[in-house]
């Protein structure tokens, strides 16, 4: 039942609110690809001294007898098998440690999902204790303003991220989903852990030739792995992602405005990626109450409990807007910096 620590054995200290992971592995490669994932989302410590303290090893089988461990048999022990990978994770909720026993020494994209799934639930776990969620959203932090936008699929999340990202220099936090939890009387968001899968249209939002040459790189690589490379769409890690376009991000930050995309065909889903024809309606940014009924139904889609009840009465203090209407993304930005961000002109 060892963990086969020894002086070759990596270590990093991250912190996300008030729990510490420290992450411990033998395999160098994989420790520096693991980190690509944690290190946009987590912040990175020296101090492991607060109350929450778990204890993460990525072992290869050589490292760790699974044939003569026994499980708990209670709920303070769970071991999971991934069927497709045959790696497999356990977590002890008594003793505070994860293990991923990991069969393959090559580092490939589901030996890292593994890897990182564990933290990830493990932060989900900590919001939800908090009185907190997990939106189906992307958000950004724009003009000292922390914006996430919701949606149904194909509304416009994605295209409006990229273009406030690539365009105007705001800082990326999350892609599809984003955490969302109470504290001291406020709420707070951070990215979800998870591969972020840009698509090969991504290229023409970027507006420097380095960023694109630098993407197109990435998928010229991986475009014949299928592990990495599916329907058009490029599968890397946050930091991956950042290095290429090359964009700022923040671990976590305070929620400060709700955006709700009313998708329908002839609207917003298709308006805000280039213009073709000249048919459209005004774009408009309304005040809504998030408590509405339906509103936050899409986004919340991913939680088992009534989330909106969760965080309750502190959704009123974030600022929430619906966006109708057929316009482009100058259009959409002009109606942002006047209503949203407080500003005609962005200097970010």
């Amino acid at each position: 039942m060892t963990n086969s620590l020894n002086s070759s054995t990596l270590r990093k200290i991250y912190r996300f609110e008030e729990t510490t992971f420290y992450i411990y592995c033998s395999n160098i490669f994989l420790f520096i690809e693991v980190n690509k994932f944690l290190s946009p989302h987590l912040n990175e410590t020296t101090n492991g001294d607060l109350k929450d303290k778990w204890e993460v090893f990525y072992l290869h089988q050589s490292e760790f007898d699974l044939s003569s461990y026994r499980i708990l048999n209670d709920a303070q022990e769970i071991m999971y098998c991934n069927e497709e990978s045959n790696n497999v994770t356990i977590v002890n909720f008594k003793y505070r440690t994860a293990r991923i026993i990991y069969t393959d020494y090559q580092v490939n994209m589901k030996l890292l999902e593994d890897c990182y799934s564990v933290i990830k639930h493990l932060c989900y776990l900590h919001v939800i204790d908090q009185g907190g969620c997990l939106l189906h959203s992307c958000s950004v932090r724009y003009n000292n303003k922390t914006i996430i936008i919701m949606g149904e699929k194909g509304a416009g999340k994605t295209t409006i991220q990229h273009y406030l990202m690539h365009t105007l220099k705001a800082s990326f936090i999350s892609a599809d989903r984003t955490l969302v939890w109470k504290k001291e009387g406020r709420l707070f968001c951070a990215g979800w852990i998870s591969t972020y899968r840009p698509s090969i249209d991504v290229l023409s939002f970027l507006p420097n030739d380095e960023a694109r040459l630098n993407l197109t790189k990435y998928y010229d690589k991986y475009k014949e792995n299928q592990d990495y490379f599916q329907k058009n769409k490029i599968r890397m890690s946050p930091s991956n992602l950042i290095h290429c376009l090359k964009i700022k991000s923040i671990s976590y930050s305070l929620f400060d405005v709700g955006i709700f995309i009313k998708y329908d065909e002839k609207q917003v889903g298709y308006s805000l990626k280039k213009m073709t024809d000249n048919s459209f309606d005004e774009l408009m940014l309304n005040t809504i109450d998030p408590s509405e009924e339906g509103i936050l139904s899409i986004a919340l889609k991913d939680n088992n409990t009534n989330s909106l009840t969760l965080v309750g009465e502190d959704l009123k203090k974030v600022n929430f807007y619906r966006l109708t209407g057929r316009g482009d993304l100058c259009e959409f930005v002009h109606l942002l910096e006047k209503n949203i961000t407080g500003c005609e002109q962005s200097e970010n």
